[in-house]
């Protein structure tokens, strides 16, 4: 019999990497896999059905926090209850055999599921949420008890790199022992890109691109990145590719930019995420990718996001700030660069106008190097093996 799987997360899945790969992984082992996420505002909520039979059901559930009088906030409370209620009967309905929660935010429908459904749980810890950059005491000290609280109820428990393992090893104990699934990237055949990134930023095809890619948060050093670009020396600009609460901060500092430093191109340009499939094609185009987090919180100090396997796996070398696991995988491949420890917009600057030609060229092999030996099919070989065990 195929056994089911269901996944809960608290977003649209859409542009969710991890999620989606993870899904399809298991769909090409032979299971039965159902996605059960938010709907945004005005997003169809009926039923979508991807490659490989995934399935994904999304709910309405408001992702804002509450805010106003105590009536207000009684109220988006309400309809959060409500939300959560959606998103319960939307995972009975799929029969799982095993819950998988991605992220601290659905744990408590899995022990809600363990208890009522009688199905397994897999706990998908994608970050260390009690030292996220952006978590405050109180949230920090709520997440904490929503781990302390819902450890029962997790047969087994994924991670994102070893450090991060290390650490629930030992701030809660009565977790499962981790399973690290890296956010690594199919490994793709060599791409011929098509000057679509170049256009969308309206730049001629000689400027050379510092991308970044991905949420335009706060915490992520993008403020001094925009401050960089002032100071790049022709052939090179800037080009942030997402969305995110900086979003306007960082277009009126391009526009100001723009005015200030007489050029044929803008040094600073900010443009629309990509679809997820076609983001290689897009990422292609850069000539660096920057991952210029800054220490704020274990969780960044530890981290190892998508796009340090996004940008390698486009043939596209990384400069990332100076932390353990990212330095990990970075100096073992030869993939990129170090920022110093204590980067400015001005060193920031110097270091990329110095890269020569052939730097990028041992760079840009290593990419390829990572994306042979550090790719998904390896990495998804961790999660299926995590299900045949709790399957058998």
């Amino acid at each position: 019999m195929v056994a089911n799987i269901c996944s809960v997360v608290l977003n649209s899945v859409s542009s969710d990497t991890r999620v989606l790969k993870q899904a399809h992984a298991l769909a090409r082992a032979g299971r039965q896999v159902t996605i059960v996420g938010v709907a945004e505002p005005g997003q169809d909520q009926s039923r979508e059905v991807l490659a490989n039979g995934v399935t994904i059901r999304r709910c309405a559930y408001p992702l804002s926090a509450p805010h106003g009088g105590a009536a207000r906030r009684l109220t988006a409370l309400g309809r959060k209850a409500r939300g959560m209620l959606a998103m319960f009967q939307a995972i009975r309905r799929a029969r799982p055999r095993i819950l998988h929660c991605h992220d601290v935010y659905t744990l408590p429908l899995g022990a809600a599921a363990r208890g009522l459904l009688s199905c397994r749980v897999v706990y998908d810890a994608h970050e260390i949420y009690e030292e996220a950059a952006d978590a405050g005491p109180a949230q920090a000290r709520r997440f904490g008890r929503i781990h302390r609280a819902c450890a029962w109820a997790c047969d087994g428990f994924v991670t994102i790199n070893p450090s991060i393992a290390a650490w629930y090893a030992e701030n809660h104990p009565r977790l499962p022992p981790a399973v690290v699934v890296m956010n690594a990237a199919p490994a793709l055949p060599a791409i011929r890109y098509d000057g679509r990134l170049h256009r969308a930023a309206g730049l001629p095809p000689e400027v050379k691109i510092l991308l970044f890619q991905g949420g335009l948060k706060a915490m992520r050093g993008l403020e001094e990145v925009a401050a960089a670009a002032g100071h790049l020396p022709p052939p090179w600009a800037v080009v942030m590719m997402g969305h995110g609460e900086l979003r306007e901060p960082l277009a009126r500092t391009a526009r100001d930019l723009a005015k200030k430093i007489g050029r044929p191109h803008p040094p600073l340009t900010l443009i629309p995420p990509a679809p997820l499939a076609e983001l290689p094609l897009w990422t292609a185009g850069a000539a660096v990718g920057l991952i210029p987090y800054l220490k704020r919180g274990l969780n960044h100090w530890y981290c190892t996001p998508n796009k340090l396997w996004e940008y390698p796996s486009a043939g596209v070398p990384v400069l990332a700030s100076p932390f353990p696991e990212m330095m990990k995988l970075i100096q073992a491949h030869g993939f990129g660069w170090a920022l110093a420890p204590d980067w400015k917009a001005e060193s920031l600057a110097a270091q990329v106008a110095g890269l020569r030609p052939q730097d990028l060229d041992r760079a840009r092999e290593g990419c390829g190097r990572l994306m042979a030996q550090e790719n998904w099919a390896k990495q998804e070989q961790h999660l299926l093996g995590l299900y045949q065990r709790l399957l058998a």
